[in-house]
């Protein structure tokens, strides 16, 4: 095979695993993180077999595709920033200078260098992912209209209730639909929350859009559902959600309160920022105490 061929193989090698790793649905980003940290670490090593270039070259040549790749996002889709640019893009060349590592440094090079991308995979899983995520949730721009505490909405036996009558010194309303699996995730972290808080003065306010959901469908979700102490389930029956909220990019949708005073906003769940999301309602909630 000539030269120019086996260096054309090089990106599109590249390309057509970013393309299978992020369209397998894979839950955990740091699985997606680890494969991809193997994956350069055997192209490079496969690769650097056939001595076409130097190994310093190669380096490059293979490092530059998911770089260039990753980073299209800055044009393409602004929500991947930071999380697949830059934060992403470290795994790929921490492959890459691993397989440089083997093939042309000591064994114990090697095994120092190896164990410090384990720990990096270790806190990106602990520490770094989570914090991303949690900061890419927060969407302070999101705003209620000054009329939505003055709402109406419906509960499954079909009572109206006004939304301003059951919040809270603390009061959480999250948007929903039936089948959103973001919004089922979270629901694990509010149960969570209602048995770890420090004060009872607040509510969870889960309010189902009617425009998606049927309210027959809202019931029979409902009756798979355990009734948590200060959580409570509304319908929407007339679908004003979009009327209520400027900016609704998504669900879940979360307005947090204080003294019905909107203080926060949160738009879609990730299960991987549990801890953290968990932390930080929690301390809204706990705040009561010293007040």
């Amino acid at each position: 095979m000539k030269p120019a061929l086996k260096i054309l193989l090089i990106p599109l090698s590249c390309l057509l695993f970013t393309a299978v790793i992020y369209n397998l649905n894979i839950d955990q980003r740091i699985f997606i993180y680890a494969i991809t940290t193997v994956f350069y670490l055997g192209l490079f090593l496969i690769f650097s077999k056939v001595r076409f270039i130097s190994d310093r070259i190669l380096c490059f040549l293979i490092m530059i595709t998911p770089l260039l790749t990753d980073a299209s996002v800055l044009i393409t889709n602004k929500l991947l920033v930071p999380l697949r640019f830059p934060f992403a893009s470290i795994f790929p060349v921490i492959g890459v200078l691993l397989g440089f590592s083997i093939r042309n440094n000591p064994v114990k090079v090697t095994l120092g260098f190896t164990l410090a991308s384990l720990g990096f995979l270790f806190l990106s899983y602990t520490v770094f992912i989570p914090r991303i995520i949690s900061r890419m949730e927060r969407s302070d721009s999101s705003r209620v209209s000054t009329d939505f505490l003055d709402s109406r909405f419906i509960t499954d036996t079909g009572d109206t209730i006004r939304l301003a009558s059951i919040m809270k010194q603390t009061t959480f309303v999250d948007f929903f639909f039936v089948g959103c699996m973001p919004c089922v995730q979270k629901e694990k972290m509010y149960e969570e929350i209602a048995k770890e808080a420090g004060s009872t003065n607040y509510s969870i306010i889960q309010i189902c859009n009617g425009k998606i959901s049927p309210f027959e469908k809202f019931q029979s979700f409902l009756k798979t559902r355990h009734p948590q102490k200060n959580i409570y389930y509304l319908y929407d029956f007339e679908g004003n959600i979009p009327k209520y909220v400027a900016g609704l990019a998504g669900y879940p949708h979360e307005f947090v309160f204080k003294e019905k005073e909107q203080v926060a906003s949160f738009t879609g769940y990730n299960q991987e920022s549990f801890l953290i999301n968990k932390g930080i309602r929690l301390n809204f909630i706990n705040s009561n105490i010293n007040q």
